[in-house]
């Protein structure tokens, strides 16, 4: 059974005739006959009761009638999927994401994507690296958003990153009226320190020039852009997060003398030999234009 046969027989029912049928699909009368009888035989019984001046259906034909235009619009509705989903007008778009990259970019790039295709569904998982890369090699997500390097030879980066990282502190902390630090007041200052696990370098320079003192606190991103906001305490936050704040003055940048602050590196990866769809390409240029 194809789909030429049950366009024939639905074309026959609506034309009330094999000839107009035929003509209707473009095919001659002896070709349409015969999709009607390989259909039938298939079936196991007449469609239509030939002794009939007028083309009626038999019992048979009557009850396969709604299956056969069923099975037609589920057809017609897939190869129409798949025309907007090769146009990048419908489809889906899954990412695996750090949960340090869930704000910022992220959601701008995702809001201007649904509105060039407004028929593309998103689904984002978040997870640490080792997690988004076991992701991506399952095929469990489409695009990774991760710390780079990545392990191993399977990925590939589209789009790297690199935010230089400031050291902001709340506007009534004690270290906000200093115009400058030296990295000695590091240790004695920066309390409570907001610690943001934003890669392992970054990490690292923590450990190595704010150690860890009581009352500091692990924190993700947007809570600790909160605390900021809210609370007295200092974090080390990308810039663009904070340019409105810094500009408003609800925080304060700190500048510390002889001391380059980490730059947080990062990028949009996928697997070594993975194709692109339109709207994948798309993400990554509106990640690379914000």
């Amino acid at each position: 059974m194809d789909m030429d046969q049950l366009r024939a027989f639905d074309e026959i029912v609506r034309q009330g005739s094999f000839s107009r049928a035929a003509e209707r699909l473009s095919i001659t009368q002896p070709s349409i006959s015969v999709r009607i009888q390989r259909l039938e035989d298939q079936l196991g019984g007449a469609l239509f009761q030939r002794s009939s001046r007028r083309m009626e259906l038999t019992e048979l034909g009557q009850r396969f009638l709604p299956y056969a235009r069923q099975a037609l619009e589920v057809m017609a509705s897939g190869l129409q999927m798949a025309k907007l989903t090769r146009s990048g007008e419908q489809g889906r778009l899954t990412l695996g994401v750090l949960p340090t990259l869930t704000t910022g970019r992220l959601p701008v790039a995702i809001q201007r994507l649904q509105r060039q295709h407004p028929a593309l569904s998103f689904t984002v998982h978040t997870g640490h690296n080792p997690q988004v890369q076991e992701m991506l090699r399952g095929g469990f997500v489409q695009l990774g958003l991760l710390n780079l390097p990545a392990d191993g030879p399977h990925f590939r980066v589209l789009q790297r990153f690199e935010d230089p990282l400031v050291l902001v502190a709340s506007r009534g902390h004690p270290a906000a009226s200093l115009a400058r630090l030296t990295p000695e007041d590091l240790q004695d200052l920066l309390t409570p320190f907001l610690r943001i696990d934003w890669s392992w370098d970054v990490r690292n320079w923590q450990s190595a020039h704010v150690p860890v003192q009581p009352g500091d606190l692990e924190v993700p991103p947007m809570l600790a852009l909160d605390l900021l906001r809210q609370t007295s305490c200092v974090a080390l936050m990308p810039e663009p997060w904070v340019r409105s704040d810094l500009r408003a003055g609800h925080l304060v940048q700190l500048h510390v003398r002889d001391l380059m602050l980490p730059t947080w590196v990062w990028g949009v990866c996928v697997l070594q030999h993975q194709n692109l769809t339109l709207w994948q390409e798309h993400f990554v240029e509106l990640m690379q234009d914000l």
